[in-house]
């Protein structure tokens, strides 16, 4: 099902029969609802054959670069068929908060195999969630986390935000939840 807001894509994808038959209706439904407010808005406009041309030059762009989009995406899906990945992609999955974005993004920061990595505290360093212990003589220095691979970094932390954000959630991930001050 499509939200309002992407009906006019959506209706491009049922024009492509990408879509089954009852979606296409809800789209076709949706993006009629809006021919009366878009009609509004350009009501006492006119534009000129230049502002035409650009317009039409913007939308086939952004249809180039929507196909651009699912070339990509089609490029990225693609090693996930590959029974050593395909197994990691799944099992990465069940885990809350990853969805087939953030799998294929650690797998390709990763990788399937594991060997380089003895122990989880030792990927997690890597990928830089670990904080530094800088003590001397009892005085603490900087405990901010190292660099570490920004892009798996970014990955497991917004995978992480994305499983405190779910309706149902295991005790041990409402622990990542931010708490809300006393009252």
């Amino acid at each position: 099902m499509c939200f309002a807001s992407q009906a006019g894509s959506c209706f491009k994808r049922c024009s492509m029969g990408a879509q089954s038959g009852s979606d296409c209706r809800a789209c076709e439904k949706k993006a009629r609802a809006k021919i009366p407010q878009i009609a509004a808005s350009i009501a006492g406009h006119r534009l000129t054959d230049h502002q035409r041309f650009l317009i039409r030059h913007a939308l086939r762009h952004l249809q180039f670069l929507d196909g651009e989009v699912e070339a990509l995406n089609q490029e990225i899906r693609r090693p996930m068929e590959d029974p050593a990945l395909g197994e990691a992609f799944l099992l990465l999955q069940s885990i809350p908060g990853i969805k087939e974005e953030s799998a294929a993004s650690i797998l390709a920061e990763v990788g399937a195999d594991m060997h380089q990595f003895p122990t989880a505290a030792q990927l997690s360093s890597w990928a830089g969630l670990c904080p530094a212990n800088h003590e001397n003589a009892g005085v603490k220095k900087s405990v901010r986390t190292n660099r570490g691979n920004i892009w798996l970094k970014t990955t497991l932390t917004q995978s992480a935000w994305a499983a405190t954000e779910q309706k149902r959630f295991t005790p041990a991930i409402a622990l990542l939840r931010p708490q809300s001050s006393l009252r």
